[in-house]
């Protein structure tokens, strides 16, 4: 499921996949959040449309960010 975190102190749109178990992903998020930017969440495992979203960036690695489509 994905979760949509805004804090309103950013215009870029960052993306972070990421599954349920991976550390580094909940670090990370919760690192954005303690910076303001604004972040959604794609579990990869939860949602199959998230993971081929990633698998399409060519970006095979658990906890990646894409910041403006990238």
């Amino acid at each position: 499921m994905s979760e949509d975190t805004t804090n309103n102190h950013q215009d870029t749109k960052v993306v972070v996949y990421n599954t349920s178990w991976c550390a580094f992903c909940h670090t990370e998020m919760e690192w954005l959040k303690k910076l303001g930017i604004d972040f959604v969440s794609k579990d990869i495992e939860a949602d199959p449309g998230a993971k081929e979203e990633l698998l399409n960036k060519k970006m095979a690695a658990i906890s990646r960010r894409a910041s403006n489509g990238y």
